[in-house]
This record gives structure tokens, sequence and C-alpha cells, in this order.
């Protein structure tokens, strides 16, 4: 390019600029802050964070992909949604009857204690009086919670168990659990009674008593005694050589 068309650039450049100036007036006041150099590496920064910036959207959209490969159909998760509602009703419906069922039983139960109580206070009642030598004769069992009074001849009134010695207490909760079992018994084979211990808090007069009452029920059905006390063993020993038919095992 020879001068004259140098100098002919030169002026379509700077018509250029004047008539670009124009139209961004904005452009007036701009003023360089870095040499060409420098924009040209701003320039290849900005190019490579741009290719960064790429590559991570493009694993991102793999991401996405590869996991929407793995997602249910909205028509699936609808259609075990409404087998779920369909279970929760079935249940809820379900409850409503065990509820109903739970009164009736509730209420059956209380009718059956009614008839209960008074059978099991006369083994109680027979039991006792046996055993205290006829120190307590008179038993009254709650029907609804089976809790056992007793007439105490002392007070002359029917008091609580929990209002009577430890050995009392232990005597009445034995006659009651072998009522039970007698009652249970009545309609099928007779159940065995297992006792651990049962007369330890006992004086030495009621544990023999107790241990004649034991071996005269053990006619009617089998005991198993279990007892650390060495005079119940020599008791049973005794009954054994007078002939009364008991199996001792010592464990060692």
């Amino acid at each position: 390019m020879n001068l004259p068309e140098l100098n002919n650039e030169i002026t379509r450049l700077e018509t250029k600029i004047v008539k670009m100036t124009k139209q961004h007036l904005e452009w007036k006041n701009l003023t360089l802050m870095y040499k060409a150099e420098e924009y040209e590496q701003n320039m290849k920064k900005l190019d490579d964070q741009i290719l960064q910036e790429r590559d991570h959207l493009t694993r991102l959209q793999d991401f996405v992909n590869q996991s929407s490969k793995n997602l249910r159909s909205l028509a699936e998760l609808e259609e075990e949604l409404a087998l779920a509602n369909s279970a929760v009703v079935q249940l809820m419906d379900f409850g409503q009857v065990l509820e109903i069922a739970i009164k009736e039983l509730t209420i059956a139960t209380s009718d059956f204690q009614k008839i209960f109580a008074p059978r099991l206070e006369r083994i109680v009642e027979n039991g006792l009086t046996q055993i205290t030598n006829g120190r307590y004769q008179q038993v009254k069992i709650d029907p609804n919670s089976l809790s056992v009074s007793v007439f105490s001849p002392e007070r002359k009134e029917k008091v609580q168990t929990e209002q009577l010695s430890t050995g009392t207490r232990d005597l009445i909760y034995l006659m009651l659990r072998i009522g039970i079992a007698q009652l249970m018994s009545n309609s099928g084979e007779k159940l065995p009674l297992l006792l651990d211990d049962p007369l330890v808090e006992f004086d030495i007069l009621r544990q023999q008593s107790s241990l004649e009452f034991i071996q005269k029920l053990s006619e009617q059905t089998q005991i198993l005694l279990f007892t650390k006390d060495q005079s119940i063993l020599n008791w049973f020993k005794k009954e054994d050589t007078a002939g009364i038919q008991n199996r001792v095992i010592e464990l060692s």
C-alpha cells in the first residue's frame, strides 16, 4: 500500500471513528487502562474460562441424562400411590373392626369374670381356711381387676392384701394361682403347677400346712415344686418314708 492509499485509509478510519463516537456518546470519556497485549491476555483467559464452563455444563448434562434413566414414570408412581391409599383405607376399616371386637371382648371378659370370680373365691377360701387353721375364711375377689381382699379377724373387716403381712400375701397369691389353674383345667386336661419356692416367707406351721395342702392337691394334678429350703426337702423325704408317692430330685 502506497502513501496516498495509507492517507486515504487513515481518513476513512477517522471518519468512521467520528461517526461511531456520535452514535455512542459514552465512548468519549473512555480511556485505555491496559496495553493491547494485556487485553489479548485477558481475552485468552476469558476464552479458557468459557471452555471450562462449557465442559462443566456438558458433564452436568451427562449426569442429568444418566440419572433420569433411573427415574420411574409418573404414571407408575400414581398407580402405586393409588394402591397405597387403598391399603390405608382397608387398614382403617380393619382398625374399626378391631376396636369393635376389643369392646365386645372387654364386655365378654367382664361378664365371664363375674361368673369366674365367685368360683375362684370358694377355692381360695378353702385353701386359706385349711392352711391358716381357720384364721382367714372369707375372701372377696373383684370381678373386674381380680384383686383380693380377706376378712381380718383383728380388724373385723375385709382388708386388701397390701395391708397384710408378706407371708399372708404370698399365701393368698399362691391360692389364687392354684385356683385359676384349677378353673382353667375344668374344661380340659389338668394343667400342671410349677411352683418356685412359694413358701419362703411362711413360718414353720404354715409351711407344713401348705405342704400338706400341696401334697393332697398332687393327687389331682402334677405339681413341680422348686425349693432351696432344706426343711422342705426334709419334709418330702420324710413323707416318702411314710409311703406317700413323691419324687425328690436334688440338683447339685
